[in-house]
């Protein structure tokens, strides 16, 4: 007589096997044999049950997992990121199990202090060992520490998972940048590019104007956020060199990655003044941005200072 059982969800260790003689009277011979059906996925890199044992997570590096297979290993794999750059995070996952029906997972998302940034309930796992693929993503993460757990998985599974990151549309500013003291001198006429509002990093950024001319400051912003929310703003004031506020503005920003464009106009600027231009209190998270400004000038010319008091008074020929 031939027969087999199953036994699914083991994890590797030592086990044993009783056989009972079925009849009390009469000898029984038997042949057994024992195979293991490996997962579809390799095991992680164990131990990396808590943060303080996460395994580094490349980017664009897959990474094989297997969690909660039962009697020897653990049900919680955590895994440590140290993103490069702003954006969204992009996260791929196969997963399966050998169980006939379909099993979900855990996928969690932390900060450096094991804090929680997102939190992805009810992932599929494949059933009967076929892989089911994933897409999750996280937006407005600045570059920095992070850490991913999968856990409450089904019994058995087996995973892929890799990420990588959807840099927004505009290049980061130079920090440090978030005070006057510590403000960017930028030209006129030139494109000057910016980020706010990306997890770990700041919400305001100085430049320093240098402006060409007297006149009217016009100053033309792109703006967007990778998220769907229409309607969102930023803020933007143009300061004199103290400081102080000379106007306001209310700067549109583009969903989607897709950027809007405003166009500010700030008049009775002069040259014989520094004035800063601020960046700040976005409506939405992660936006990035370019700028230009220019100086529209006065009809006439300035005249030949200093001759603000008599006795520097410019000398003026007449019928001139």
């Amino acid at each position: 007589v031939l027969d087999d059982a199953i036994v699914d969800c083991r994890g590797q260790g030592t086990y044993y096997v009783r056989v009972n003689n079925p009849s009390a009277t009469t000898c029984t011979t038997y042949e057994l044999t024992v195979d293991v059906l490996p997962p579809v996925f390799d095991p992680d890199p164990e131990p990396n049950n808590s943060l303080g044992q996460a395994t580094l997570l490349p980017i664009a590096t897959p990474l094989d997992g297997q969690v909660n297979f039962l009697t020897y290993t653990d049900n919680a794999d955590n895994y440590r990121l140290e993103t490069p750059d702003d954006g969204i995070l992009n996260f791929t996952l196969e997963a399966e199990h050998r169980g006939s029906s379909p099993g979900t997972l855990t996928v969690t998302l932390l900060n450096s202090s094991g804090g929680l940034l997102n939190s992805y309930t009810g992932v599929p796992v494949g059933a009967s060992s076929i892989p089911v693929t994933t897409q999750l993503s996280s937006l407005c993460r600045g570059d920095g520490l992070y850490y991913l757990r999968i856990d409450n998985a089904s019994c058995g599974t087996s995973y892929r998972l890799s990420y990588t990151i959807t840099d927004p549309l505009y290049a980061e500013d130079l920090e440090e940048n978030d005070a006057p003291t510590q403000a960017d001198t930028v030209a006129a006429g030139v494109d000057h590019e910016g980020r706010l509002d990306f997890f770990y990093d700041d919400n305001s950024d100085y430049y320093r104007l240098i402006l060409p001319s007297d006149g009217i400051l016009n100053i033309t912003v792109n703006a967007e956020h990778a998220g769907t929310s229409t309607g969102e703003t930023l803020t933007a004031h143009v300061l004199n060199s103290s400081g102080g506020l000379v106007q306001s503005h209310s700067v549109n920003i583009g969903a989607n990655g897709n950027p809007i464009m405003t166009d500010l106009a700030t008049s009775c600027l002069g040259t014989e003044q520094l004035y800063y231009l601020r960046f700040f209190n976005p409506t939405a998270c992660g936006v990035s941005y370019q700028f230009n400004y220019g100086v529209t000038p006065p009809l006439y010319a300035d005249d030949l200072e200093e001759n603000d008091g008599t006795s520097q008074s410019d000398t003026v020929a007449a019928s001139i």
